[in-house]
């Protein structure tokens, strides 16, 4: 099964305020990188194209290196105050114009620092294997991202609100949804807890 052709965009949501970090979040430090330039780069690796980014005004995008930034596609979020619902509508409309062709769209998120490539190629596997229609990880007792959604689902994702994101649709999709355990991805960077925590266990 050849995952590197999955005829699959990517949308990465990056508008979030962090307003209890008090900074920026996607430019918090992973060794060599950052939270949101891990996440483009693992992205990246798949070769699911295009790839885009949706981020809050202001939000300073030279900081992604030059050659990464010159392989996404960077998208605005005026509305990002709304909450993730309108991040998710941003990067869809973009990738509905950009790369019509597509038959679906995986949604990542920028500060979960285990997100790798090998649990995006395993969803990608898992809804390829079987008649599902969008699936999901599971973590914490919840389903959520990253997760990938088959076009008929789009005019639902388009239709969302607030700052929910797709978590109600996952958690009533019945047997459409194929579900990937990721206990890591419970592991999100929200506080200077979270942040010092995460370097103290990473040797970062």
């Amino acid at each position: 099964m050849n995952t590197s052709v999955f005829n699959a965009g990517i949308i990465i949501l990056a508008a979030g305020s962090s307003r209890r970090l008090g900074q920026p979040k996607q430019w918090l430090s992973m060794g060599s990188s950052h939270l949101l330039g891990h996440t483009v780069q693992q992205a990246l690796v798949t070769q699911w194209h295009p790839v885009v980014v949706v981020a809050a005004p202001g939000l300073d995008r030279s900081l992604l290196p030059t050659d990464m930034l010159q392989q996404v596609h960077w998208v605005q979020n005026d509305a990002c105050e709304e909450g993730m619902a309108s991040s998710i509508r941003a990067g869809l409309y973009y990738l509905q114009q950009q790369a019509p062709h597509l038959q679906a769209a995986a949604v990542l998120v920028c500060d979960q620092p285990f997100l790798s490539t090998a649990v995006l190629l395993q969803l990608a596997q898992l809804l390829q294997s079987q008649p599902y229609s969008m699936v999901a990880c599971s973590y914490a007792g919840r389903r959520g991202t990253p997760a990938i959604f088959c076009r008929q689902h789009w005019p639902a994702l388009l239709n969302l609100q607030g700052d929910t994101g797709a978590r109600p649709m996952l958690a009533n999709a019945g047997h459409e949804l194929g579900v990937l355990s990721f206990e890591q991805g419970a592991a999100d960077i929200d506080t200077w807890e979270d942040y010092e925590k995460w370097v103290k266990n990473n040797a970062y």
